[in-house]
């Protein structure tokens, strides 16, 4: 499978190089954790089980990582999964209605994303068509499809105000004096939440909150300021619910400011998974 890994990397853009077959992905765009999602790719262009063609599942995580899941050769009848997904993945093909359907179970978090139908070139028989596949040697580069955005969300639990925090920068973080506060929300559900700044030119705002592993969610919206400036921050949470922030004292020391910084955010479980390494190391370049 390293060579899968390897196929996608050297791939076209994920927008796809334009041919005369289309794949189309359809299928929900949100699921519960330990749930399943059902995702259609229906292919007109090119019978399902030409030998010339397999397909292929491939998604790109939130924070830009491309994915491989599993491919189907329906003229050979095989299918290979990229080890992470073997015992969750399940990939068939109607060869009459066009279809190759993907099967993933046991959701978590992490498999939220973009997800991808594309196809393979493997050659004709006699050119090492089943024989490449089954070795998955298949040289030809992926051609992307339509993809289709999916969302894990936690299951349903009681509803939870949010903890609001603000954190202040001790220098400017640019040419000019001003300084960047941070408005931190942490522990909340469910996920529609506005975070309001008192004072001060938004720099970041998380356009959706993260979720960690207990289901409950955390966001971030960063404003610039005045060093002599004085900032509220609230969450609008739940229609009319505000909560009022608590001010961080201004002379906590570094190592002290960045232990509370992960634990508010709570997402020192996701730190594994890209999108919240890099919206961790972007909000740190913020402040810190």
């Amino acid at each position: 499978m390293f060579f899968w890994m390897l196929v996608i990397n050297l791939a076209a853009a994920v927008t796809g190089i334009h041919s005369p077959i289309k794949m189309v992905a359809s299928g929900p765009k949100e699921g519960k954790v330990s749930g399943s999602l059902p995702l259609t790719c229906t292919v007109t262009g090119a019978p399902l089980d030409s030998p010339r063609y397999d397909w292929n599942y491939v998604r790109q995580a939130s924070g830009g990582k491309l994915q491989f899941l599993g491919w189907i050769y329906p003229f050979g009848n095989n299918t290979g999964y990229a080890p992470p997904f073997q015992s969750r993945a399940t990939i068939t093909a109607d060869k009459d209605r066009s279809k190759v359907t993907l099967q993933l179970r046991a959701l978590t978090a992490a498999d939220t994303g973009t997800y991808f139908c594309a196809r393979q070139h493997t050659g004709m028989p006699g050119e090492g068509g089943t024989a490449q596949k089954r070795l998955g040697v298949a040289t030809d580069k992926l051609v992307y499809g339509t993809g289709i955005i999916f969302s894990v969300e936690p299951k349903s639990q009681e509803e939870s105000a949010a903890e609001v925090i603000t954190l202040k920068s001790k220098e400017p973080k640019r040419h000019d004096t001003k300084l960047n506060v941070a408005c931190l929300a942490r522990t909340f559900y469910p996920k529609n939440i506005s975070l309001e700044a008192s004072s001060g030119d938004t720099v970041y705002d998380l356009k959706a909150p993260l979720v960690a592993s207990d289901g409950m969610y955390s966001s971030i919206k960063v404003v610039e300021v005045e060093p002599d400036a004085e900032v509220t921050c609230k969450a609008v949470h739940e229609g009319n619910k505000t909560t009022a922030s608590v001010v961080l004292p201004a002379d906590v020391n570094m190592e002290k400011a960045n232990m509370l910084f992960m634990a508010v955010l709570g997402l020192r479980v996701l730190l594994a998974k890209s999108v919240a390494f890099n919206t961790v190391m972007t909000i740190k370049l913020f402040l810190f």
